[in-house]
């Protein structure tokens, strides 16, 4: 049964990033729903509160999905945890990174920025935690 713990530590961080989206997104409508009719444009809410609780989802989101497509696999996988945990902090940082340096966009800093020291952390984490658990 090790084939099934391996398959899902492959499908941990899709599960978490759907689960995440799924979230945010509802959090994002009752957002609006909170907006004064005379700050909607096009349905979407432009008053200046808005903008700060849009950009703290983003964030949050954005950390949930590091740290979840690291973490979970890492805790799931019956071998490899550090590995798991350095091939989740690569790909999370290289999608970033990837996204910061083609778009050019320089609001995508600090979600890179974040991206960056979360996958950091919790693979510390991981690899302070295998380290000290030997009997996993």
């Amino acid at each position: 049964m090790i084939w099934l713990r391996w398959l899902f530590v492959v499908l941990a961080p899709a599960a978490v990033v759907v689960l995440t989206l799924l979230i945010a997104t509802l959090l994002f409508q009752f957002s609006n729903t909170q907006c004064d009719p005379v700050f909607l444009v096009a349905g979407k809410c432009v008053e200046p509160w808005h903008t700060t609780a849009v950009d703290t989802l983003i964030h949050g989101a954005i950390f949930f999905i590091v740290a979840g497509s690291i973490l979970l696999p890492a805790a799931i996988a019956p071998r490899f945890k550090t590995a798991t945990a350095l091939v989740g902090l690569t790909l999370a940082t290289l999608i970033f990174a990837a996204a910061y340096f083609v778009s050019g966009w320089s609001d995508l800093l600090s979600p890179l920025l974040l991206t960056a020291l979360t996958a950091g952390v919790c693979t510390l984490w991981v690899w302070r935690n295998e380290r000290s658990n030997k009997h996993v």
